[in-house]
């Protein structure tokens, strides 16, 4: 097992340690910039709600320093020491913290706290903002989309975003708050806490940044906790996180693609945990809640974007898993084949990508992208065709859903806008799947498309 430190100096019970990521210092790994969240309020930003957001830090700055392994060997063996001001507090919950990262990652994980000295903290801000939620604005479609449904449905939500160091995602940021503020005719508020690996090069405890672990896995505590700790500043009890149903579910798409092979981002059972952890940190309530938990992609794009922005906005935003390292999306990971199959279905100009799967996908068969286009294919026919009993057998993990039968009408909805767009453009990736493609898409006995 890995023993990381955040900490210059671990504790004598702690010593050996082989990665030290302190936040602190010169030999600082990250720098957490959490100004924007201490200036939401008149009152000084509370120790727990700080040790959660370094805590959450920290986890995303071991998922970067610890590179996976292939197949068998992904699963990785680690255990973290954070210091925390609240030592009493995040021990009674430290099985709650760990299972959130657990959840995330799949990782055989550990988590230790240990007492740090609190430190004296003011708070600065004298206007009370007018909002009534937060919704994190990742710079992504499903964010955008969120803020969408927030400011047509009479909200006044207060965006948060997260910057770790990748100005292509802050500039697509940017680019949608500034779109939400043209929908409200009014600037909507937002405010973005940065997260970013030091200058020195490497910084402490990181690897160089070719060597860091891409997949990323934790990222999203991070994104979340911020979001939390900015409701919990201006005093709502709404945290809205935007993501498709596909990518919140995200049902393996083959045998080969369970546990943390699939992201969980927006998993409805991470939601509902971490909302209960924040709420016990800040002794409030808090409800985190996904607005597009029964959307498709293709229903985001058409039925939310489209009738309340520009094409020029939506296109604003970035989807790509490699967004900031190559030119133009690279068109071969699982978020750029599911926005180029909903701007299809939705009638969007097709976006420039580094590589046209779509048009010659047996020209790309020695590549992930044929591999993750493939998967998604067969995934979809299987939904086009097999009936609750099957899906449920093959798809355990519907099982984790409070409704199971709305989960699998999301993916019928979304395998028949997929099938189509294959069926009428794309005759070559139609013979990927065995081609004629099913005219029909059964749905749950429990609830219909039209429910």
């Amino acid at each position: 097992m890995i023993r990381i430190a955040g900490l210059s100096e671990p504790p004598r019970d702690y010593a050996g340690a082989e990665v030290l990521l302190p936040l602190e210092g010169p030999d600082a790994a990250l720098r957490l910039d959490l100004s924007a969240l201490e200036n939401l309020g008149r009152a000084p930003l509370p120790p727990r709600l700080r040790d959660a957001l370094e805590w959450a830090a920290l986890v995303h700055a071991a998922d970067l320093a610890l590179p996976r392994g292939r197949n068998e060997d992904w699963v990785r063996d680690w255990r973290l020491l954070t210091p925390v001001r609240d030592l009493r507090f995040w021990g009674r919950h430290q099985a709650e913290a760990q299972f959130l990262v657990y959840f995330l990652t799949r990782d055989r994980v550990a988590l230790d706290f240990t007492a740090r000295v609190a430190d004296h903290v003011v708070a600065t801000s004298s206007e009370t903002l007018e909002v009534d939620c937060v919704s994190l604005l990742s710079g992504g479609l499903d964010s955008l989309a969120a803020g969408v449904v927030l400011l047509r449905t009479g909200r006044r939500p207060l965006l948060v975003s997260v910057e770790t160091g990748n100005p292509s995602v802050a500039a697509a940021q940017t680019a949608s708050a500034a779109a939400l503020s043209r929908l409200a005719a009014r600037p909507v508020p937002h405010v973005t806490v940065r997260c970013v690996p030091t200058a020195r090069q490497p910084p402490r405890g990181l690897p160089p940044s070719a060597q860091r672990e891409p997949s990323q896995r934790a990222r999203s505590l991070l994104f979340l906790t911020a979001g939390a700790v900015a409701a919990l500043q201006v005093n709502v009890g709404d945290l809205y996180v935007g993501e498709n149903g596909v990518l919140a579910a995200h049902l393996p798409l083959s045998a080969a693609r369970c546990g943390s092979f699939s992201t969980r981002t927006a998993h409805p059972v991470l939601l509902a945990r971490f909302g209960r952890l924040l709420s016990a940190a800040g002794e409030c309530k808090l409800t985190v809640q996904n607005p597009l938990l029964h959307q498709t992609k293709t229903q985001v794009v058409r039925d939310v974007l489209a009738p309340a922005l520009t094409v020029a906005e939506i296109q604003s935003t970035v989807s790509c898993w490699q967004a900031g390292r190559l030119p133009r999306p690279c068109g071969s990971c699982l978020p750029c084949l599911l926005r180029r199959f909903a701007f299809e279905a939705a009638g969007l100009p097709v976006e420039a990508h580094m590589l046209d799967l779509l048009s010659a996908p047996e020209e790309h068969r020695d590549t992930d992208g044929f591999v993750n286009l493939a998967d998604l294919l067969l995934q979809a026919r299987v939904f086009a065709t097999a009936q609750d009993a099957r899906l449920l057998r093959d798809y355990p993990d519907l099982l984790d859903f409070n409704d199971p039968a709305a989960v699998m009408d999301t993916y019928r909805r979304h395998s028949r806008e997929l099938l189509s767009v294959v069926a009428s453009r794309y005759p070559r990736v139609q013979a990927l799947v065995g081609g004629a493609l099913p005219q029909h898409v059964p749905t749950s006995r429990a609830r219909s498309d039209a429910d």
